[in-house]
């Protein structure tokens, strides 16, 4: 497994949703994995990297509420695996009668492990198979590692990616 942390908002017109930047090293250039999720999803993440608390409680921090109300803990999420072009996630709960582990989106289980302080792991397979970085001209490149990263439907996947890719903004977060 990979640990991984949220450095990135990616947006594009191009494309209707957003993503996070999930990157196993702060430091530029390090490799991770992009996840498009929802807009509320996303502003959630957002608020909890930034440190800002919500007058009142999402449905992110509702669920830390619950877990720390039933003696529960989060120790950590784990992206487990892509499957027809959707990430999977799972959190592992510490609770008083053992460890449980949760199904969830990953854009909800990272919202709720920036909450509650826990890490975040991606699948070693799924890490390898799904890199990507940010160059350092900002823009979001993907790492091909299969060994038919030259066929024909590969390259025709990759032209329309990043045809798609070629207008996406990236925020790192640092400017307030």
């Amino acid at each position: 497994m990979r640990e991984v942390v949220p450095t990135a908002v990616l947006t594009s017109p191009q494309l209707p949703i957003p993503g996070i930047f999930l990157q196993e090293e702060r430091e530029e250039g390090g490799l991770g994995i992009a996840i498009w999720i929802g807009r509320a999803e996303l502003e959630s993440i957002v608020v909890a990297m930034q440190g800002i608390a919500a007058p009142r409680p999402n449905t992110h921090d509702l669920c830390c509420s619950i877990l720390a109300t039933c003696a529960a803990r989060l120790q950590k999420v784990i992206i487990t695996k892509m499957e027809h072009d959707t990430f999977f996630a799972e959190l592992e709960v510490e609770t008083p009668h053992g460890t449980a582990t949760i199904d969830s989106r990953p854009s909800d289980a990272i919202a709720i492990a920036m909450r509650a302080k826990a890490p975040i792991y991606v699948a070693e397979e799924v890490f390898l198979k799904h890199q990507a970085r940010i160059t350092p001209d900002g823009m979001l490149e993907y790492i091909e590692r299969d060994a038919d990263a030259q066929s024909p439907e590969k390259e025709q996947q990759r032209t329309e990616v990043e045809k798609l890719l070629g207008d996406i903004d990236i925020d790192f977060g640092d400017e307030q």
